[in-house]
């Protein structure tokens, strides 16, 4: 979030709808790519559309839900690994854990595809490891001690949410 930490609220309420729509419009075309849809362009524009305009969609959109952000770097890890980009995927799947609740499992997921072919994926997982290091180094030295109060909110917010999560309500 670096590049936008220092903005003025106002300017970032203003880019923010249109960085996220365009977001999500690679989100789909990104989507579509990855299930190999061979759809023309003006089929993927028509799914970009439908897209843009279902209920959940503009529903993160008016709310300014960063995890737009954080699905379109999932899903293009996930054609960057298809692709056998995979430093790219890894820098891509580190970014993504802005959100550490929605990267958690495609994090996991990428780890241990990579070490079932250690020899043909490991940069998969260097990348996703040193690059996730980097950015809690220099997300640590801008924004000294974010980590603990990070921890702390936590925390709390298990305390005041009951701290029941899904697991706990489906297993007790």
């Amino acid at each position: 979030l670096w590049p936008v930490a220092f903005l003025q609220y106002e300017t970032l309420r203003a880019i923010a709808l249109p960085l996220l729509i365009a977001a999500m419009a690679a989100l789909a075309a990104l989507a579509s790519l990855l299930v190999f849809w061979p759809a023309s362009l003006s089929g993927r524009l028509t799914l970009v559309l439908c897209v843009l305009a279902s209920a959940p969609v503009l529903r993160g959109l008016v709310l300014e839900q960063l995890t737009i952000v954080v699905a379109l770097l999932v899903i293009a890890a996930m054609v960057a690994i298809q692709r056998d980009r995979l430093v790219l995927a890894g820098v891509l799947l580190a970014a993504a854990s802005i959100k550490p609740q929605i990267a958690l499992v495609p994090v996991l997921w990428g780890l241990m595809w990579s070490f079932s072919d250690w020899k043909r994926r490991k940069r998969l997982a260097v990348t996703l490891m040193v690059s996730g290091i980097i950015l809690l180094i220099v997300s640590e030295l801008l924004l000294p001690g974010w980590i603990h109060e990070f921890l702390a909110g936590v925390s709390s917010y298990t305390r005041y949410t009951g701290g029941n999560s899904v697991l706990t309500m489906l297993l007790g």
